[in-house]
């Protein structure tokens, strides 16, 4: 069972979120295979006995580390999918690049990635799955399902089809611009929206 710590305990304690503030970056450098908790503790500037603390080992660091990021994603997400005055094309390629690209272009992605599949794989379908009920609300809020209509096609499903395209997008992106151009392409394809998004 996956043990997450509630944000307000992470925020609460300053010597937690340092440790994972260092994390991030040891794991983004490293990779989880590749690094250590001393490595983790000493990009913290703190002892291994403080770490150990707060945290038992490496891998309830990094479930620790990506629940922090996925809380903060998908407050962002939300954020980004609800500004007024924006268009829905827009809003939704902003969300994906949030959600999406952190890892993108890191030679570590493929080694994340598996961490991820092996320690939080239900953290991260939950994302998902938030992730696209926000996108369906977004595009049946614009009107976009009724450009389906005739083929059928819900809120639902053309945010599930969205979330499959940016998953596989992130593994041929070489980078988040290059991921933004084709998510863009991908969006538009779905909005049935001939003009480029920006």
């Amino acid at each position: 069972m996956i043990k997450t710590v509630p944000a307000a305990t992470i925020e609460g304690d300053p010597h937690r979120a340092l440790v994972l503030d260092a994390a991030d970056t040891v794991f983004a450098r490293l990779g989880f295979r590749n690094c250590s908790l001393d490595d983790i503790a000493r990009a913290a500037g703190v002892s291994r006995a403080c770490l150990a603390l707060h945290f038992a080992s490496k891998e309830d660091v990094f479930i620790a580390a990506v629940d922090r990021a996925l809380t903060m994603f998908r407050e962002r997400t939300g954020q980004l999918l609800r500004r007024q005055g924006v268009p829905v094309e827009t809003r939704v390629l902003d969300a994906f690049c949030t959600a999406h690209t952190t890892t993108i272009g890191s030679a570590v992605m493929s080694d994340i990635m598996a961490a991820c599949e092996a320690l939080v794989a239900p953290l991260v379908r939950d994302f998902e799955k938030d992730l696209a009920t926000e996108v369906a609300e977004a595009l049946a809020m614009a009107g976009i399902p009724a450009r389906w209509t005739d083929e059928g096609l819900s809120a639902d499903d053309l945010a599930g089809h969205l979330i499959i395209l940016s998953l596989g997008i992130t593994h041929k992106a070489a980078d988040p611009v290059d991921y933004r151009a084709r998510m863009a392409s991908a969006i538009r394809l779905v909005c049935r929206t001939p003009k480029l998004v920006r």
